[in-house]
């Protein structure tokens, strides 16, 4: 391993660190002056004055940023690490001020890297790793001396092979069974289910979390995961780590700025919001991001920015982040100053969403794969979601998408992200910006649920007959073109145990015809008169004992073209190697040259005269059954066509039950739909009764300690509200709320209050006067304007300062 030291120094002031640090251990301590090329078992440390960053395995020094908002040299130093050395970054934040190198390791989980942060109370200054820790994007918590060990650990073992190991061991019998497991496993302890997430992605999370608990294998992590609950919720979190950032491709925002939300404007019915659905939006940066640019536009052409956005994601913690709306300034880097300051509110070194921007996102925990969709959708922004599913997974995320989104709607995918195999559901309006719109279907129906991963149990028999069902055309064909192209193609025809056609080559009219009567496949029915009896001979023959079998030369004396033929039946096997037995029949006319030669043939011979006989008469006798079965049909189809009559009746009644069900089917998915956002909007609104009832709480609680009477008014001057101290000289009960405040009695020797605060509500100025009580306590009387929180009069607010001890001491002076 390469370590790199970034440490708080004084711009100005020379650094010792390297010579201290060189007195402690035996590798390299180099303080970096150029660009360096890292080496295994050398310490770097970072100079006074300076950024560093690491890019193709080569340290980078530079000036550092003078913005106020630039993000600190270590998270600076961090997030280069990630991008460059991906799961093989390690991040250490150890004893220091301040929050710095929290941003930095939430960038290096997000590439899949190790996190370490010293325990706090071990740290002399716990401020720097507690801030770390609290991000959630932290591994391992140990002392300072606990995380060398684990470092010399990780280095020492397969840490270092991590990449050899997987592409070794990931698909033996053994491990693929242990990994469908671990997926089994999670799925049964958080209720998700990964099985349809990219194997790649999954594995390495799961290596990574068998690292940090020291597993020897595989098989040892999924004992561990099945007996501590915790480590189901660490891997969940593990594999939940979301990319995110305020303008993430800025080029891409551009382009949905200017081609699709004008465009959402311009189509906009004024009595409808532009609805938004944000599926895996992390943190929120994204979900702001969107709503930044669609309240500029609303801006720009001077409407109400009337818009709603539903933003979801399966990780809770990372939903409860993007409802609190407060970002690090290191996050907010990609945003312009003056969208800052128009959409954020300085809170230390943080940045508050504004509530007029907040007040219009809906955030919720939901899974898309598994809960219904948020419906009637003008735009779904699907960003950096599909590249985490497989083929199966996405598709089904396509289909839901273009369920959910309007026909004038708008689909926006990631940088890497594609419709792929889903081409039948949008059109491509931007293939450089992943921007689509849905193409028009004839019904637009909800997905059903029916994603089956890596984990299934489906019987391997059917299976395998499933698909033989929909391959035994392609199968059979093949096969027998295979055969024919060896033999020239005479006609010929290949046929199943039962007698039953499968394929036809070449003209086979002179020895098969569609006979009268019911549509049927059997050769025998179709075969001519002259043939049937040496075909059926020779077909059972062929079958019974495998082998080839041919007839002497059958005379057609009915044909067009009276000639002789011989017939020759082949049996096959079938194709995929089941249990499906075939033959093939060949029909070669007599004194022509045989394209081919069958070795081991069987040679049906001739019926006698007596048994031709008694072919004959039993032809006959079948003939006359055939007749008497012919009017017993008849009767037969008389009888049917009074059912069909009946039946077309009930199909009739059936079609209209039939349309009613889809209806209420149609209703079913709406109100499905309808539930999740009344479900998203409701926790909305519990979230915003907490707050209110905490800051109502605080708000009684500063009115109790100021000890200041208090008198709140109306527009229209009638009791609002007022504090207890006031109770003293106003004759108030709860009872008198609503009440005109000029109903109310007093004991202050002042009777101009009323006229007072109608001159406050007209000019909007404070009025202040020294009044008295009967009781000879003076006060000091101050009227303010009501003002809401946008700034709109709403009334009068009277307070009373107690001033006697004051006017005394002014009094006994005088």
């Amino acid at each position: 391993m390469a370590f790199v030291v970034v440490q708080h120094l004084a711009p100005n002031q020379e650094s010792n660190l390297a010579a201290i640090l060189q007195r402690f251990t035996r590798m390299v301590v180099i303080e970096l002056t150029e660009k360096t090329s890292l080496a295994p078992n050398h310490v770097y440390i970072i100079p006074p004055n300076a950024a560093l960053t690491l890019k193709a395995g080569m340290l980078h020094l530079s000036e550092p940023s003078e913005d106020r908002r630039s993000i600190s040299s270590v998270d600076h130093f961090f997030q280069s690490l990630a991008e460059d050395l991906h799961e093989c970054a390690i991040g250490v934040v150890l004893s220091g001020t301040r929050r710095d190198g929290s941003n930095g390791v939430i960038a290096i989980k997000e590439r899949g890297g190790l996190t370490f942060a010293q325990a706090p109370e071990d740290a002399e200054y716990p401020s720097m790793p507690q801030c770390a820790i609290d991000t959630g994007r932290v591994d391992l918590i140990l002392t300072a001396g606990d995380i060398a060990r684990r470092l010399v650990s990780f280095a020492a073992g397969d840490f270092s092979h991590e990449r050899a190991a997987d592409d070794r061991e990931d698909h033996l019998p053994e491990s693929e069974a242990v990994y469908r497991g671990i997926i089994a496993q999670l799925h049964r302890s958080t209720g998700h289910d990964f099985s349809h997430y990219k194997r790649a992605t999954m594995s390495r999370r799961i290596d990574r979390r068998r690292q940090i608990l020291q597993q020897p294998n595989l098989a040892a992590y999924l004992s561990c995961l099945r007996s501590d609950r915790n480590e189901a919720s660490a891997l969940f979190n593990a594999v939940l780590i979301g990319v995110t950032a305020f303008f993430r491709d800025p080029e891409a925002f551009e382009a949905l700025q200017d081609e699709l939300i004008v465009k959402l404007f311009d189509a906009k019915e004024d009595e409808e919001p532009i609805r938004v659905w944000i599926p895996a939006c992390s943190t929120g940066e994204e979900v702001y991001t969107i709503a930044m640019l669609l309240w500029e536009e609303a801006s720009r052409r001077k409407v109400v920015a009337d818009f709603k956005i539903f933003a979801t994601d399966l990780d809770a913690r990372a939903v409860e982040s993007a409802r609190r709306g407060v970002y690090s300034a290191a996050a907010c880097a990609n945003i312009s100053s003056a969208r800052l300051s128009r959409f954020f509110t300085a809170e230390g070194g943080d940045y508050r969403v504004v509530k007029e921007l907040r007040d219009r996102t809906l955030f919720a925990v939901h899974d898309i794969l598994k809960d219904p969709p948020f419906g009637r959708q003008h735009l779904m922004s699907c960003r950096n979601l599909l590249i985490y599913l497989d083929d199966e997974a996405q598709r089904k995320v396509l289909e839901i998408a273009h369920y959910a989104v309007r026909p004038e709607g708008f689909l926006f995918l990631g940088a890497s992200e594609f419709i792929g195999s889903s081409k039948e559901y949008f059109s491509t309006i931007s293939s450089a910006h992943r921007l689509y719109r849905p193409k028009s279907l004839s019904r637009r129906r909800l997905p059903l649920n029916n994603i089956t991963g890596s984990g299934s149990t489906q019987d391997p028999v059917h299976a395998e007959s499933s698909r033989f069902a929909f391959q035994q055309s392609a199968t059979v064909d093949r096969l027998h073109n295979e055969l024919l192209a060896a033999r020239y193609a005479p006609a010929s025809v290949l046929i199943d145990r039962s007698g039953a056609i499968c394929h036809i080559v070449g003209d086979v009219s002179p020895y098969l015809r569609m006979a009268p009567g019911h549509l049927t496949a059997d050769i025998l029915h179709m075969a001519h008169p002259d043939l049937r009896l040496r075909l059926r001979t020779a077909m059972g023959t062929a079958f019974e004992r495998k082998g080839n079998t041919t007839t002497s030369p059958i005379h057609l004396a009915e044909s067009a073209k009276p000639h002789s033929v011989r017939i020759y039946v082949q049996p096959v096997g079938a194709p995929d190697e089941s249990s499906h037995e075939y033959a093939m029949v060949i029909f070669e006319p007599e004194g022509e040259n045989a394209p081919f030669s069958i070795q081991e043939t069987i040679e049906i011979a001739d019926a006698d005269a007596s048994m031709q006989a008694v072919v004959e008469r039993l032809e006959q006798e079948n003939e006359k059954t055939r007749r008497t079965l012919d009017r017993t049909i008849e009767r037969y189809e008389t009888t049917t066509e009074e059912l069909k009559t009946s039946n077309e009746e009930l199909l009739t009644i059936n079609e209209e039950l039939q349309s009613t069900s889809e209806e209420l089917e149609t209703s079913k998915e709406e109100l499905q739909s309808t539930n999740e956002e009344l479900i998203t909007v409701n926790e909305e609104l519990s979230h915003k009764l907490t707050e209110l009832d905490d800051v109502n709480n605080d708000l009684k609680n500063l009115l109790s300690a100021t000890n200041i009477g208090t008198i709140f008014l109306d527009r229209k001057l009638n009791l609002r509200r007022f504090t207890a101290p006031i109770q003293s000289y106003f004759n108030l009960l709860s009872v008198d709320l609503g009440r005109p405040f000029d109903h109310i009695t007093h004991r202050l020797e002042y009777n101009g209050m009323i006229d007072d605060a109608r001159a406050v509500l007209k000019d909007l100025r404070a009025i202040e006067r020294t009044v008295r009580s009967d009781e000879g306590k003076w006060f000091i009387m101050r009227l303010l304007p009501y003002r809401t929180i946008d700034d709109r009069i709403d009334g009068v607010v009277i307070t009373f300062f107690d001033i006697t001890d004051r006017e005394e001491v002014s009094r006994r002076s005088i």
